[in-house]
């Protein structure tokens, strides 16, 4: 093996040299496991690998690196439209580590360091159809956009508050109703006050294109089992929207 080797995991219970001779030895799991004072479950997981390293104990989610930073500072600063002061606050539940120069460089990076005349007054996010009835609770709303991370495609979803200053994302490589249903989950979790509603585009993720009230769908029936209403909004896209520099994508 050319390089430096990884370091093992702090909780370890072996070594690599250990490891290496489970792996080349013919004796049974259990007779191993009572000499080197393990596991059987870890004879066996070692046995079954070519590597004396630990696997990777990261999240399977899209990894908030640089791209995914950036997406997620652009895509807040125009669907908020915030201060710089107001953003940084907002978005540091999700970034602890953002000061205020890396959001303004990011922000003149993406051309959206200030805002044009045209949107400074108008609210980000339209009003709820007339026929849905009025939500006791913050009305949030959740964005589908796609960038890249490296060679790979990936998707951000970002929740905003239409009033507020409280935001969430994720990051995930894919984009399916179990993933929208688990981002649900996720904002029921780390949400600190009662929400009446959540509006979406018409993706395949939150409803059923060809009937958006269907009650069968994951997203819309666990929204009403937490008392949420959940709202469709056709004048969202329906498809993830590129993360692109300037205004010329929000109207």
């Amino acid at each position: 093996m050319t390089g430096k080797q990884r370091p093992l995991h702090p909780r370890a219970r072996t070594t690599r040299a250990q490891r290496k001779r489970i792996q080349k030895s013919e004796g049974s799991d259990r007779a191993l496991a009572a000499k080197f004072h393990v596991n059987v479950k870890t004879v066996a997981k070692w046995r079954k690998r070519c590597s004396t390293n630990d696997a990777s104990m990261g999240p399977r989610h899209a990894p908030w690196f640089n791209e995914a930073e950036e997406a997620l500072i652009v895509v807040a600063r125009k669907f908020t439209r915030l201060s710089l002061e107001r953003e940084l606050a907002a978005l540091r539940r999700v970034l602890p580590g953002l000061s205020r120069s890396r959001l303004y460089r990011c922000l003149r990076k993406w051309g959206v360091s200030r805002i044009p005349r045209r949107l400074r007054m108008a609210k980000p996010s339209g009003p709820a159809p007339a026929e849905t009835p009025p939500a006791k609770g913050a009305r949030l709303r959740i964005f589908l956009h796609r960038f890249h991370l490296g060679d790979e495609p990936a998707f951000l979803w970002t929740c905003a508050d239409e009033v507020g200053d409280w935001l969430h994302a994720s990051g995930t490589y894919e984009i399916d109703a179990l993933l929208a249903k688990d981002f649900l989950v996720e904002l029921f979790a780390v949400a600190d006050f009662p929400i009446g509603s959540i509006t979406t585009g018409g993706n395949f993720a939150f409803c059923d294109p060809k009937a958006p009230e269907a009650t069968w769908h994951l997203f819309p029936k666990v929204c009403r089992k937490r008392g949420v209403v959940p709202i469709v909004d056709p004048a969202l896209p329906s498809e993830p929207a590129p993360v692109v520099a300037g205004w010329a994508d929000v109207g």
